[in-house]
């Protein structure tokens, strides 16, 4: 969002974000106010052929991280 405004800096980019959020949170207000359901967020989901399953990425950190202890 920031570098399709073309926004550089730190202040603008902090000014844009608590735009946002003040926006979201009286987005959030008036749908609490008026009795509506909140929206359903997407279900998050990642498939791809590069994405293993978590029990692989289990044995390989079990097997190569380090402990110092």
């Amino acid at each position: 969002m920031a570098i399709e405004r073309g926004t550089g800096t730190y202040k603008a980019v902090q000014a844009m974000a608590e735009q946002r959020l003040v926006a979201v949170l009286q987005a959030m207000e008036t749908q609490a106010q008026s009795g509506g359901a909140p929206a359903a967020s997407p279900t998050l989901t990642q498939h791809h052929e590069l994405i293993r399953e978590t029990a692989t990425y289990a044995a390989f950190f079990k097997r190569h991280a380090r402990s110092d202890a």
